[in-house]
């Protein structure tokens, strides 16, 4: 009787221990799911972020390529005018160089008429 008391005494004993391993896993699947949970919402958040920030970069690339063709246009059309006053400018200077010519030429051709 008294064997039949140990076994049942150890059959107790294995099973509580056994349901405390298997509750202590349970706890353990638990806070692994939890923790799973955390961490797919921080992903999300993530790739949420991830997308806002390739946004940012995309709108960022685009108005620097704007101003970079606005500043293109503007140089392009301050070479353009520089080129048209280069030209007025040297045509301002044949025709004064002509004229200085000329004038050179009369003063030339009075000293001549003094002598």
């Amino acid at each position: 009787m008294m064997a039949n008391k140990k076994a049942a005494c150890c059959g107790f004993m294995l099973m509580w221990l056994l349901a405390r391993k298997l509750f202590g896993k349970k706890l353990s699947l638990e806070q692994s799911s939890f923790s799973q949970q955390g961490m797919e919402a921080s992903i999300k958040r993530l790739l949420a972020e991830k997308e806002e920030l390739a946004m940012q970069l995309t709108n960022s690339l685009l108005e620097m390529e704007e101003e970079k063709a606005i500043q293109c246009a503007r140089e392009k059309a301050s070479i353009e005018a520089i080129e048209e006053k280069r030209k007025l400018y040297n045509s301002q200077i044949t025709s004064l160089s002509e004229k200085l010519s000329e004038v050179r030429v009369s003063c030339l051709s009075l000293e001549i008429l003094e002598l």
